[in-house]
């Protein structure tokens, strides 16, 4: 599990108690009633925190124990390695919680594909255009072939075919596998083949165009 699996409001419910009030772990003998969680948090994420120390009471983050009329949560003392994982890089970057209230991504989005690659403008059009209206693919990196495809007498510049990987979500069993292409702006329409891994069905491209499957 990621911490961006968790959703915002989970992950930050957790940060209250891996945190604490004053950057110190509410573990084992801290209890934190869903109440007093609600206050430290954003308007946007207060509704429904009960349900959500819920969530991770079941997710095996938290203890929980009755208390009078109420049930009061603490952080496990005893976590697994993958949940004291994300505990752990909680704990240790307190710009985590301040994104979460924000509304802030909690990573840089990655460069755009095609930075940094001499290819055809008219191919990263075509190719990004395609994908933006393929919600089965995805593209995993884009790489410059060694093959210079055309060179543009007036500016110098030559451009390379290229290597595309492809995330495919199986038209059959909806479960994902990886495809590469090598295609350049003169073929960009070049056919090509994958079978999915998990149920055997095929599939056909056109570029980077699922066309059946």
């Amino acid at each position: 599990m990621e911490l961006e699996e968790l959703g915002d409001q989970a992950l930050a419910v957790l940060c209250v108690f891996a945190r604490g009030r004053h950057g110190v772990s509410a573990r084992g003998w801290v209890t934190i009633d869903p109440g007093s969680i609600a206050h430290r948090l954003p308007q946007r994420l207060r509704a429904g925190v009960k349900g959500t120390c819920e969530y991770l009471y079941k997710q095996g983050f938290l203890a929980r124990k009755p208390k009078s009329d109420d049930i009061v949560y603490s952080l496990k003392t005893n976590l697994p390695a993958d949940l004291a994982t994300i505990v752990a890089k909680i704990q240790a970057d307190p710009t985590i919680f301040d994104k979460v209230r924000k509304g802030l991504p909690l990573s840089s989005p990655p460069p755009p594909p095609f930075e940094g690659i001499s290819v055809h403008p008219g191919l990263v059009e075509r190719i990004e255009g395609t994908l933006s209206k393929s919600p089965r693919l995805q593209i995993i990196t884009v790489d410059e072939e060694a093959e210079v495809e055309l060179e543009d007498e007036e500016s110098g510049t030559a451009y390379h075919r290229v290597s595309v990987w492809l995330k495919v979500r199986c038209t059959g069993c909806s479960e994902h596998f990886e495809h590469r292409i090598i295609l350049g702006y003169l073929d960009q329409f070049e056919s090509s083949s994958a079978r999915c891994p998990s149920c055997g069905r095929g599939h056909t491209f056109r570029g980077v165009s699922l066309q059946s499957g």
